[in-house]
């Protein structure tokens, strides 16, 4: 979100020194000002460019959401291009994972008691992997 921002921004000074370009009268300041201009367009362009790549490691895969809601869209390993507002989670795949939840609680003799709960996961179809992260919250 942040290199949104940014290019945004350099986008809006580069449109800002175009037009000043026909304002200004001096042609140093003209060259200046054109200077100006393509250096922030590449720059925002680049970098809006940059956030619209993703990319999802090995033995994961990808889900979509697009502000905070889960599309239907799985990322497979690999570089993809994005809509930038979309967020990418990913989640492990073809691997065994463990999630490992502690918790900790007191006995009525002031014992303490700790417990760990491990579950041990692998994903068998990539494909349906939205459908886990809507109905686990995962």
């Amino acid at each position: 979100m942040f290199f949104i921002i940014v290019g945004f921004i350099l986008l809006l000074v580069g449109l800002v020194s175009f037009f000043a370009r026909f304002i200004l009268k001096n042609s140093s300041q003209k060259s200046s000002a054109t200077l100006v201009m393509i250096v922030t367009t590449v720059l925002g362009i680049v970098s809006l460019a940059g956030s619209s790549i993703t990319m999802v490691a090995a033995s994961t895969a990808g889900v979509t959401k697009e502000f905070g809601a889960v599309k239907d869209t799985v990322l497979l390993e690999g570089a993809h291009f994005i809509v930038p507002w979309f967020d990418v989670v990913p989640v492990y795949l073809g691997q065994q994972v463990g999630n490992v939840k502690g918790s900790q609680a007191s006995s009525k003799d002031l014992q303490s008691v700790h417990s760990d709960l491990v579950v041990n996961f692998t994903v068998a179809d990539p494909l349906n992997l939205y459908k886990i992260n809507t109905s686990l919250n995962y």
